[in-house]
């Protein structure tokens, strides 16, 4: 039986056939029959391929399990999760996988989003550190400051109180550092503006979700893992990372609720496949494509999270009360709600809880 081990180092094998799959051969799901075009569902959702929350969005479509459930998903790309969570909530996308933190912040804010489930209950966030920056060019396990190196940096963030930062606050705060004095977190933006201000000088450390970052950032020593959210002394190791959320209006009309279920139906296919280990020399070249990396680091990337987040997920992809609970206690936390965060059932759709 095919192991990701085993399966990683095959990956080599497939950089001949990489081209053919980039330029847009589609190798089809094991028994799909993609409906016709004209009787599919169209909705609107955000992706950014290169995230580690957004491995499925692409996979997904491509392998055809968007269209096995009767959809066809347009993607739109914001700047960060503050912008998308407020498209949705005005009604302009339908549905998105999105930060537990930002989503919660808005839905105690009022904005009219709801969540119905949830794909990653384990962190993925990484605070990225500059190579030329000899204060911080090891990790924080290593450095004798240990998160305290950051004190006076300049940290990027897609932008602010988007999800990456919510969770550089909520690491900052609980080592004994100050969000608002102690360091200056600035937006930035995507994971391509980011390389830019590491080659500038222009910021000393970046927050984004890994790990398809890592390669992109090790490209000309620019930047490296300086901490993760999955370490054990993290306060966001166990939170909501990965809730999949909608528009409240959009949910509460016609027959979209269906079409939410069939989004999560399909979801859940993508992540079981890529679950599979025969199924990751296919993926790392797809998530490649998506990404603008390597078939090896897509390998990286997916075995990463397929050993370390996907495991912790529920059937249906259902929302653990037990890390809802700690998603709202770090915003508590922060202090940045309007009152309390809502109760698990007011926050989360019948359809998405346990």
């Amino acid at each position: 039986m095919a192991t990701f081990k085993t399966a990683r180092v095959r990956v080599w094998m497939t950089l001949a056939i990489s081209a053919l799959t980039i330029g847009g051969l589609l190798i089809p799901a094991s028994g799909a029959s993609a409906a016709p075009a004209g009787q599919l569902d169209e909705v609107r959702s955000v992706t950014y391929p290169g995230g580690g929350f957004y491995i499925t969005d692409y996979i997904a479509e491509k392998k055809g399990f968007f269209a096995e459930e009767g959809l066809n998903v347009k993607f739109i790309k914001p700047q960060s999760g503050v912008t998308a969570i407020q498209m949705m909530a005005s009604g302009e996308i339908a549905f998105m996988i999105n930060d537990g933190l930002l989503t919660m912040l808005a839905q105690s804010k009022g904005l009219g989003v709801t969540i119905i489930g949830s794909m990653l209950n384990r962190s993925l966030w990484t605070l990225y550190t500059s190579d030329k920056n000899v204060d911080l060019a090891s990790t924080a396990k290593t450095n004798p400051k240990g998160l305290k190196a950051l004190k006076g940096k300049t940290i990027g963030v897609t932008g602010i109180n988007a999800g990456t930062d919510l969770n550089v606050q909520s690491v900052l705060a609980a080592h004994g550092l100050d969000p608002n004095k102690d360091v200056k977190r600035i937006g930035i933006g995507l994971l391509t503006a980011a390389v830019g201000q590491f080659s500038n000088g222009g910021i000393d450390a970046y927050a984004y979700y890994g790990p398809p970052a890592d390669e992109m950032l090790a490209k000309d020593k620019l930047a490296h893992r300086f901490y993760s959210g999955n370490e054990s002394d993290s306060p966001i190791a166990n939170i909501i990372q990965g809730g999949m959320v909608a528009s409240t209006k959009w949910l509460n009309t016609g027959n979209n609720r269906d079409i939410a279920r069939r989004w999560i139906a399909a979801q859940e296919k993508t992540i079981n496949w890529l679950k599979d280990p025969k199924n990751l020399e296919e993926a790392s070249i797809l998530f490649a494509a998506a990404s603008g990396g390597t078939p090896e680091g897509g390998a990286k990337a997916i075995q990463e999270i397929v050993e370390t987040v996907y495991p912790h997920n529920l059937k249906g992809l259902k929302v653990p009360r037990s890390d809802f609970a700690k998603t709202a206690a770090q915003l508590e936390k922060l202090g940045l709600l309007s009152g309390k965060a809502q109760s698990y059932d007011e926050a989360v759709d019948k359809m998405g809880r346990e």
